[in-house]
């Protein structure tokens, strides 16, 4: 961006015609407009907000304050006990069944024995986090893809199963992460509470 910036664009800014007008930067300029104004522009914008964002929030509200706030008091007592029990959850083991090598459109088992303690699956979303990593070895534009309580064990813990599906080519990085779960719950990093392995 910087080079088509540098080499391309600003150039074109500063070579005026005999009028002094940077007639090529306009042409370019308005071009870009007629483009981006149909897709970027206030009315679009605000449509976009009001949808996306603030017609969600007055229904949350709304949906809280009913009954004298029940839902939001349910709410509130839950998020007491999860951040009272959450240094009891941990993940005490990853399981990705795949060798070295991985093929595009690959499905591969992933397991995850987690343990909750006073929580119960109802209360936390266990998932695989998956994305290509950078050079530096950091996952980038990762998504999250659910795995399912598929069985409770005898020392309490429980077993979580799911399947990554490969569908690019590339160095990936793979870990099991738990965050807080509730119907009513906004954000789940909001109450800023996530274990990783």
């Amino acid at each position: 961006m910087f080079n088509i910036l540098e080499r391309e664009i600003v150039p074109l800014f500063y070579k005026c015609g005999t009028d002094g007008l940077p007639r090529e930067w306009i042409a370019m300029m308005k071009a870009s407009l007629m483009t981006l104004c149909p897709t970027f522009n206030t009315a679009r914008m605000v449509a976009e907000y009001a949808h996306r964002f603030y017609i969600p929030a007055q229904e949350t509200y709304t949906r809280m304050a009913a009954d004298n706030l029940a839902r939001g008091r349910a709410l509130a007592a839950w998020n007491e006990r999860v951040r009272a029990h959450w240094q009891e959850v941990r993940i005490n083991e990853v399981s990705i069944q795949s060798k070295d090598k991985v093929y595009v459109r690959q499905n591969i088992p992933v397991s995850a024995v987690v343990q909750l303690g006073a929580l119960s699956d109802a209360d936390v979303a266990v998932e695989l986090y998956v994305g290509r990593m950078n050079p530096d070895r950091e996952v980038v534009g990762g998504y999250a893809v659910p795995l399912t309580c598929v069985k409770r064990r005898k020392d309490g813990s429980n077993l979580y199963e799911g399947t990554l599906h490969c569908d690019t080519s590339g160095l990936h990085g793979v870990a099991v992460r738990v965050v807080p779960k509730h119907a009513d719950l906004v954000n789940a990093f909001n109450l800023k509470r996530i274990c990783w392995k």
